[in-house]
């Protein structure tokens, strides 16, 4: 598989510092976990940084890493590279099933955290999605919790109102393009409509999620996201 993604820099791949041997390994695992071929690409280009990252923390050979040194690494990634950042938490996850790496110390789960596990079963279990779009799907729903502060309260669900909805939508449109604003808007609305699936919200949050679908030029999204980006939201 690496040999067919990366057929002039393989051996560059290859030859990465500490994590280098496992790389033709972990392409192979990402793809048959159904992760497209671009996907894995960006998977690699991350595992690549992180092995840098690795190299500068003082690590010299696998034998000597620990969850430490790649939960450090994960942390110095700046929040709007969510590919490197993502592509190192799956490498961590190849490492502890395939190749028996010790996991992180499991932290106390927080409400953002349950409430999260709830909606990844929910994907996997009824919708049948692969792993690829459960885990799209729930970084949608991550950093949307984390806007309405979750963890805070159990209220921003309960009393979500849609101009909290337009906010969020508006605040991710200055660093979204136009294909990744649609599909954070319908990310959204999945996670909304399993919210009130499970009787999570009073009736107001029906209005919320569907209005989200059928938002008009004239409506305040529609004039906050611009002329490039209203025909995103309908439909």
């Amino acid at each position: 598989m690496l040999a067919e993604l990366m057929p002039k820099a393989r051996q560059a791949y290859r030859s990465l510092p500490i994590i280098g041997r496992f790389v033709g390994e972990f392409a192979d695992w990402s793809r048959g976990r159904g992760y497209s071929v671009d996907s894995v690409k960006r998977h690699l280009q991350g595992v690549r940084r992180l092995a840098r990252a690795l190299q500068r923390s003082g690590c010299k050979e696998f034998k000597e890493l620990t969850p430490e040194h790649v939960e450090t690494a994960w942390r110095r990634v700046r929040r709007g590279d969510s590919h490197t950042r993502c592509a190192i938490r799956l490498f961590r996850r190849f490492l502890e099933k395939v190749h028996d790496f010790p996991p992180a110390a499991l932290k106390p789960a927080t409400r953002l955290d349950r409430e999260l596990q709830r909606y990844r079963a929910y994907l996997g279990s009824v919708c049948g999605l692969a792993e690829q779009r459960i885990d799209a799907r729930a970084r949608c729903a991550r950093s949307f919790l984390f806007f309405i502060e979750f963890n805070r309260s159990k209220s921003g669900l309960v009393r979500l109102s849609f101009h909290r909805i337009e906010a969020f939508v508006r605040l991710r449109s200055k660093t979204c393009s136009r294909s990744s604003l649609k599909q954070l808007i319908g990310r959204l609305r999945s996670f909304l409509r399993f919210q009130y699936s499970g009787g999570s919200s009073p009736a107001l949050f029906t209005c919320s999620w569907k209005r989200l679908g059928f938002i008009g030029k004239s409506s305040c999204l529609g004039l906050c996201l611009g002329p490039k980006y209203r025909p995103l939201c309908v439909g």
